[in-house]
């Protein structure tokens, strides 16, 4: 999707990017969403618990050309250390604005297409 900030810009690509993945809940996505993405067992259970053995889809909204810079810096000289990482997320407010508005035309597109939901 082109947002209206790279249209204002005359930037000629797309900045935001959607994704659709069908899936079922099932009893044990709690545990591997926890080991996947760091999120807290208990919070993605008060949330999704009661969807558990139906059918469902994500639809992730990405940012392709983010503005935002972060940094990695080597923690030691050991290379068993992990790296220190500062991903500095929407540390570019025209970052945050570009995806408020690709949220928005996700769930917009949700709720046209009735067959999704």
């Amino acid at each position: 999707m082109e947002s209206t900030i790279a249209q204002k810009q005359n930037k000629s690509w797309p900045d935001v990017q959607f994704s659709i993945v069908a899936l079922g809940m099932y009893s044990a996505m709690a545990d591997d969403i926890s080991a996947m993405v760091g999120l807290k067992k208990s919070s993605f259970e008060k949330f999704y618990s009661a969807y558990t053995g139906t059918d469902a889809f994500s639809l992730m909204t990405t940012l392709v050309k983010p503005r935002s810079r972060g940094e990695i810096k080597l923690r030691s000289k050991n290379i068993q250390d992990k790296p220190l990482i500062d991903p500095r997320y929407f540390e570019n407010e025209i970052d945050l604005k570009i995806m408020v508005e690709g949220y928005k035309n996700s769930s917009s597109y949700v709720l046209l297409h009735k067959k999704l939901a």
